[in-house]
This record gives structure tokens, C-alpha cells and sequence, in this order.
């Protein structure tokens, strides 16, 4: 496997580095202790481009390996830890199911609108009485 890193996502990377000690670091500790993630900062991600990244260029998005999408998730996670868990589920958790296992319907409704943020995924790994496994009780709507 070839782990060299193009000039384009090198720059990402600096782009994305930036853009956590410019915009999210300020606003990390804050936010850790309300817990919330505001509309001004969901705003920011979008504009950020950090969706999509690893969504096929045919959905919308750019194609990039796991090795490419990394190298942006490592800046991600010096900060905000909700705003690392959201771009990683957009880069990977929801779209890989739909795209290998969905319909074709449901991967030309689904993708690109993921690739753009224009819709989110959700994961939801444990809650306050229950574990990461089998003992979830949560229901979706």
C-alpha cells in the first residue's frame, strides 16, 4: 500500500490544522462543558468541506482513501472530540453500509446529500444505563 500523501491533501491538512486552532480550539472548552454543539459551528463544518471526503466522487464527494481520510482526522481530534466523532461518521460509518449493502435508489438519494452535509448521520454507541453492546435500549423514531 502506498502511504505517500498528495500535495492536495497535504494542503487539506494544513487547511484542516488552521482550522482547529483558529476556529474550534477557542470554542473547544466552552463547549465540553455546555455540551452543545451550535448552529454557528455546524455552519463552520460545512464551509470546512470535512464531509464527504471519503464518499465516491460519483455521489459527490472525493473519493479519498482511509490513509488520506486520517491525515484530516488527526487534526480533528486535537480539539472539540463531538466535532472529531461527527466528521467521522460522515467519512465513514453511514455511507460505507449504504454504498456497498443499499439500493441503488437509496445510494443516489443518500450520498451526495451526505457528501454535502446537506443531510447527517447518526451513531449512537452507548448510553448512561447501558453499555457499547447488546444492553442498548434506544429506539429511532
Amino acid at each position: 500500500m502506498d502511504f505517500h500523501l498528495s500535495d492536495q491533501i497535504i494542503r487539506y491538512k494544513k487547511e484542516a490544522k488552521d482550522w482547529v486552532e483558529n476556529v474550534l480550539d477557542p470554542l473547544s472548552k466552552p463547549l465540553e462543558e455546555e455540551e452543545r454543539l451550535p448552529g454557528e459551528l455546524v455552519k463552520e463544518l460545512k464551509k470546512g468541506r470535512f464531509f464527504g471526503l471519503t464518499i465516491p466522487k460519483e455521489y459527490g464527494g472525493e473519493g479519498w482513501s482511509v490513509v488520506e481520510w486520517f491525515t484530516v482526522l488527526e487534526e480533528l481530534a486535537k480539539a472539540y472530540a463531538t466535532v472529531r466523532l461527527i466528521a467521522h461518521t460522515m467519512n465513514g460509518l453511514f455511507w460505507r453500509p449504504i454504498f456497498h449493502f443499499g439500493t441503488q435508489e437509496q445510494k443516489d438519494n443518500y450520498l451526495p446529500k451526505l457528501a454535502s452535509g446537506e443531510i447527517w448521520a447518526a451513531n449512537s454507541l452507548t448510553e448512561p444505563e447501558a453499555g457499547t453492546g447488546r444492553d442498548i435500549n434506544s429506539k429511532a423514531a
